[in-house]
């Protein structure tokens, strides 16, 4: 580990930020034997994170294996939740027509 830790400092790689589990690996045992581990990244260097600022990598929920699905989304955060819901009500408001343009 200390071989690869090395690696990664010496290639001023870094690691793009993560959404959900905080673990991305599990030995599948039951009790005081489970074991939960961070093993799974995604690293890039300077040049990466400038071209891909808003690159992110989101854990999945394991299922069939021991790790979990990583996948990586390169994309604005939306400015709305996914539930957004427009009221009629507020075309009535004197500003509505304002903040829409």
């Amino acid at each position: 580990m200390d071989h690869f830790n090395s690696f990664i400092a010496n290639a001023s790689l870094l690691e793009v930020r993560f959404l959900g589990d905080q673990y991305t690996w599990c030995n599948n045992n039951a009790g005081p034997k489970r074991i939960w581990l961070r093993l799974d990244r995604l690293l890039t260097n300077l040049a990466g994170s400038l071209a891909f600022p808003n690159l992110k990598l989101i854990h999945k929920p394991r299922i069939l294996s021991d790790h979990c699905p990583l996948v990586a989304i390169n994309r604005e955060p939306s400015r709305f939740p996914r539930n957004f819901k427009f009221c009629r009500q507020w075309i009535q408001d004197d500003d509505f027509h304002t903040v829409i343009s």
